[in-house]
């Protein structure tokens, strides 16, 4: 249930109905499938991005995940998470209130190889917005490794725009 875009319901998940479609009752187009409940809460994985598991199996016999290779979190807003951030991470006041704010960049990873530095804040990826990290690991996952993608960075007061060439995430990493 830690996908970051998981589809949560307050529809009657029971046990058992694991793997069940989600159907959108206006459309009756299956929107997703129920993988979990917590809290009786039933959550259920988008099907785009089952659509992508099922062609990456097909192809390569597995799923295969995009990976950046940045330790990211959400852009701080109050003055005392700013003030955790400056003081523990040693980042920089950041200029902008969304995005995913880069904590460190992994050595020989995409990030590194992109240029993308520590206090960095991702905002776009390709053309899709990160409003926060949740996003920004969402968009990570769903790069085909080996595909290429334009980042939009505030970089103090400056937006840049890198390349990024995404890497396979690792099984254990």
């Amino acid at each position: 249930a830690s996908w970051p875009a998981m589809i949560q319901t307050d529809a009657s998940v029971d046990q058992g109905n694991s793997g069940g479609p989600m159907i959108d009752k206006d459309t009756g187009h299956v929107v997703g499938v129920v993988n979990a409940t917590i809290q009786s809460f039933g959550f259920a994985i988008p099907v785009n991005a089952l659509k992508r598991v099922m062609r990456n199996v097909a192809t390569y016999g597995k799923a295969r995940w995009g990976m950046l290779g940045a330790d990211i979190t959400n852009v701080p807003v109050s003055e005392s998470a700013k003030e955790i951030m400056r003081e523990e991470y040693g980042l920089p006041e950041v200029s902008v209130d969304y995005g995913a704010l880069v904590r460190k960049v992994r050595e020989n990873t995409p990030a590194q190889k992109a240029g993308l530095k520590a206090g960095d804040v991702i905002i776009k990826v390709g053309s899709q917005t990160i409003s926060d990290s949740s996003a920004m690991v969402l968009a990570s996952a769903m790069s085909e490794p080996g595909s290429k993608n334009k980042i939009t960075v505030v970089r103090g007061n400056k937006e840049l725009e890198l390349t990024v060439v995404w890497a396979e995430r690792p099984e254990k990493f």
